[in-house]
C-alpha cells in the first residue's frame, strides 16, 4: 500500500472473508425471529454479488465465538483486501452481545484482530445488528421546503483502518421484523447493492442512515437511527480500484 494512497487499492487476489456469527436462538431468552432473512441478504450481497468468501456460524455459545476470532486472527490475509464480521444477536447496554448460553463483550470479538499482522494497512469491518440498551426513539418532526518494486515501510496506529457499524445508537433498541428480517441489515444490503460501484463505505453508511431514519417506525411510530464510528485512514470502495479508476 502506497503511503499517499487516498483509498484503499483493494488489489490482492482475494476479495476477503465474510463471517457472520448469527445469533437466533438462546438458552435462557426468546427467540431472533427473521434473522435468516438478515443472512440471506447478506450472503447474496457479500458472497455473490461482491465475491467474498462466506462464512457462517450459527448459534454459538461464548466460549466457541471466542474459538472462532482466535482462529480467524491466525490465518494469513496476504492475499486478501480486508475482512468483514457481522454479529447479529440480542444486545445490552456496555457493548455486551448475547452468545447462545452467555453474553461477551463486543471488543472480544474486535481486539485479536490488532494482532494480526497480514491485516495491517487494510479494512477491518464489523456491522454489528443488536440493541445497545432499551431506549426507544420517540423521533421529532422536522420541517422541510419542497510503482517501485522497492518495499517502502512506514508506521501506522495500531488501531488504524477498523470500521465500525451499529444498527442503532447506544443505549437504544434496533428492531426487527420477524417475515423479513432487520430495518438495519436490510437496508444496509440493499444499499450497497445498489451502489457499491459508486459510492465509498462512508457514503453507503450514510445512506443506511438516512434509509434507516426516515423510512422506518414502528406501529407506536418509534424510530431508530444506524451509527458507525471509523478509523479507516483512505476512502474504502468493494470495487477494485483500477476498475473504478476506468469508469
Amino acid at each position: 500500500m502506497l503511503k499517499e494512497s487516498p483509498v484503499y487499492l483493494m488489489k490482492e487476489k482475494k476479495r476477503g472473508k465474510c463471517v457472520i456469527f448469527n445469533h437466533e436462538t438462546f438458552c435462557n431468552i426468546k427467540t431472533r425471529k427473521g434473522t435468516e432473512y438478515d443472512v440471506d441478504k447478506i450472503k447474496q450481497v457479500f458472497g455473490k454479488t461482491l465475491g467474498f468468501e462466506m462464512v457462517v456460524h450459527n448459534d454459538l455459545k461464548r466460549s466457541t465465538v471466542s474459538k472462532k476470532i482466535e482462529r480467524l486472527c491466525t490465518e494469513d490475509y496476504t492475499d486478501a483486501n480486508c475482512i468483514c464480521i457481522f454479529i447479529l444477536s440480542h444486545g445490552s447496554t456496555a457493548e455486551r452481545i448475547e452468545a447462545k448460553d452467555t453474553s461477551y463483550c463486543f471488543s472480544e470479538i474486535w481486539e485479536p484482530f490488532l494482532k494480526c499482522r497480514t491485516l495491517v494497512g487494510k479494512p477491518k469491518l464489523f456491522f454489528v445488528q443488536a440493541c445497545r440498551g432499551n431506549k426507544e426513539d420517540d423521533g421529532t418532526l422536522v420541517k422541510y421546503e419542497v510503482d517501485s518494486a522497492a518495499a517502502i515501510f512506514y508506521a501506522i496506529p495500531t488501531r488504524a483502518d477498523f470500521l465500525f457499524a451499529y444498527g442503532t445508537t447506544d443505549k437504544h433498541s434496533a428492531h426487527r421484523m420477524p417475515d423479513k428480517g432487520t430495518w438495519y441489515i436490510q437496508s444496509l444490503c440493499e444499499v450497497i447493492n445498489s451502489h457499491w460501484k459508486e459510492y465509498d463505505l462512508l457514503k453507503i453508511l450514510t445512506t443506511t442512515s438516512r434509509t434507516v431514519a426516515l423510512n422506518y417506525n414502528t406501529d407506536k411510530q418509534k424510530k431508530q437511527m444506524p451509527t458507525f464510528s471509523s478509523t479507516l485512514t483512505r476512502d474504502f470502495y468493494f470495487v477494485r480500484n483500477n476498475r473504478r479508476s476506468k469508469k
